[in-house]
């Protein structure tokens, strides 16, 4: 064998370990970015269940939540702020899913039940389309949540009259 040969094999075997290297980095960054998305789902998971407990635990928090779902207009000046607050927390929460539904698509449709039930709360709606403000207007979340309401709309979920209230 003359060196010109042994040169050529070094080269091959150089490309090789190359392209075995790249491959195995393809394979832990997948795995990297599988672990970061389930990581990330499981606290969002345990921060909406946070809030959601807070709701059902508390007294107060329940009572103004039970009021503005069902009789909105019975709502106090401060327990509409309280709601609103709860409603900002929601929202940031639901945003977060669908900046994270970017890596894991099917952890939006996870979420969607629960978005859309949100959605069909006249007082939710109003509270949408009076703070919608405080999440940046080209935001693909503020989209979101204005489409998911046409959607609603357009299948007769909830009435497209109800939104003026």
């Amino acid at each position: 064998m003359n060196w010109e040969a042994i040169g050529a094999s070094g080269d091959f075997l150089s490309a090789v370990a190359v392209v075995v290297s790249l491959v195995y980095l393809a394979i832990q960054v997948r795995q990297a970015r599988q672990m970061f998305a389930a990581s990330a789902q499981q606290q969002l998971t345990d921060s909406f269940q946070q809030l959601m407990r807070d709701v059902w635990s508390n007294p107060e928090v329940h009572r103004i939540w039970h009021l503005a779902t069902t009789t909105p207009g019975k709502l106090s000046e401060p327990d509409r702020e309280r709601f609103g607050m709860l409603l900002t927390s929601l929202f940031t929460e639901f945003s977060n899913v669908l900046q994270l539904s970017r890596i894991n698509p099917a952890i939006l449709e996870n979420y969607r039940p629960g978005i859309d039930r949100m959605l069909g709360f006249p007082a939710v709606r109003a509270w949408w389309k009076s703070q919608s403000f405080t999440f940046p207007q080209d935001d693909l979340f503020h989209c979101y949540i204005d489409s998911r309401i046409q959607k609603l709309e357009s299948e007769d979920v909830i009435p497209s009259s109800s939104l003026k209230k």
